[in-house]
């Protein structure tokens, strides 16, 4: 399979290209996110790394890899949760830890053969650039010089010519008559303004330059710096609010997950799960999360972000919305948030604002319902899709 990037298609040396995917690799960890959070997060890091492995994308693949090998080699010891995470968990991560160190080096010596290969064919093919804008420009050169001589000739022959005008009119005129005109009466022959006519036009014309060719480039498979698409299949919302309706009449908050998988540097949302729940007219707690991870690791799911209901509210996140979104967001930039408010027959995909609102809400110690200084934390998604078509699975655990 090809090998393909998934970053910019800048063309660097690939020293430089291999330090800034281990800057890109990078990871905190912030105490005031559960530690299961990224316990959980390690699992479905290293499900996108194969991924992203099996579709050749070399870099994608190992940012994730060494990204999870900074995180439980090195960071998530520093979490003040990390004494109680049980025996089985840090088992369990230690020996995906394992697989993510030999992954990583493995990746990262075919991505470094790749990006010298890639890096030669580029700079091969600058050198042929600069070759043909070498040749164009003696090109022109000589064209110039080309017309510079015709024109000296041309102008040449219109002196000549002008001069042998002058001496046949003189001629002319003293065998008519012994007056003598003077010379600035004399009429300019056609001949002198039609090649005065060409020499003035070729002096005027604008010079065409023909060195204004793209510069040869090699694209490779990237969605930039931009979020990765999500795909929601168009059952969603309606489904839920079928499964949610009992407590939207008791005005009651109801919550599901949404869970899917990444295929072709896209995120598909296959499967909704419905957690064991209780909730009040503006929260909703889930509980048994295990029973959610197990599901997902059987089917090899990853958390994609989670859809909830407002009873009686317009659709929007509210400060408690805003810390639980966070956590998801956090653990992967493309996570939504659907809001659905059925009073209002509104449905919102929202997300917090990547540039303000996840690091404001993460560096936020309140807790419950409180105020935010900042207006703009939560904003809708613009990598959002819905489609008819698409198959939804929906799990209700409070059965």
């Amino acid at each position: 399979m090809a090998l393909t990037t998934g970053l910019s298609s800048d063309i660097l040396e690939p020293q430089e290209r291999m330090r800034l995917l281990t800057i890109m690799a990078d990871v905190q960890v912030d105490g005031h996110i559960a530690v299961h959070k990224y316990f959980r997060s390690g699992v479905e890091m290293m499900r996108m790394a194969q991924v992203y492995e099996q579709e050749g994308k070399m870099e994608d693949a190992y940012m994730l890899y060494l990204r999870y090998t900074i995180l439980f080699l090195e960071k998530i010891r520093e979490h003040p949760g990390y004494a109680d995470v049980s025996v089985v968990l840090k088992q369990e991560a230690k020996n995906r830890l394992k697989v993510a160190i030999a992954k990583a080096e493995e990746t990262r010596v075919k991505l470094k053969d790749y990006l010298q290969r890639r890096y030669a064919v580029h700079q091969e093919s600058l050198k042929r650039a600069e070759m043909e804008r070498q040749k164009r420009e003696r090109e022109e050169e000589f064209r110039r010089k080309a017309d510079k001589e015709v024109l000296e000739a041309k102008l040449t022959a219109l002196a000549i010519a002008r001069e042998r005008d002058f001496e046949a009119r003189k001629a002319k005129r003293e065998a008519v008559s012994p007056a003598k005109p003077e010379p600035e009466n004399l009429p300019r022959s056609a001949f002198y303004h039609d090649i005065a006519g060409a020499v003035e036009s070729k002096a005027n014309k604008p010079a065409v330059d023909r060195a204004t060719k793209p510069d040869f480039r090699i694209h490779d498979s990237s969605r930039g710096s931009g979020l990765r698409t999500m795909m929601v299949p168009e059952a969603v919302v309606g489904s839920f609010l079928s499964l949610a309706a009992s407590n939207t009449n008791r005005n009651v908050e109801t919550c599901a997950i949404l869970s899917g998988y990444l295929r072709n540097d896209s995120f598909v949302v296959t499967d909704m799960l419905v957690p064991k729940q209780t909730g009040t007219s503006d929260s909703c707690t889930t509980s048994d999360e295990e029973e959610i991870f197990e599901y997902q690791d059987q089917r090899s799911l990853i958390t994609l972000g989670w859809i909830h209901t407002h009873p009686t509210q317009t659709a929007f996140l509210s400060s408690v919305d805003l810390h639980s979104h966070c956590s998801y967001q956090m653990m992967l930039a493309e996570a939504i948030a659907i809001v659905c408010a059925p009073k209002h027959q509104e449905t919102r995909f929202l997300m917090l604002t990547p540039n303000n609102g996840v690091q404001y809400i993460a560096n936020c110690r309140q807790t419950g319902f409180h105020h935010h200084e900042e207006t703009e934390l939560f904003q809708d998604c613009t990598h959002v899709i819905v489609q008819g078509g698409l198959q939804l699975t929906v799990k209700d655990f409070r059965a």
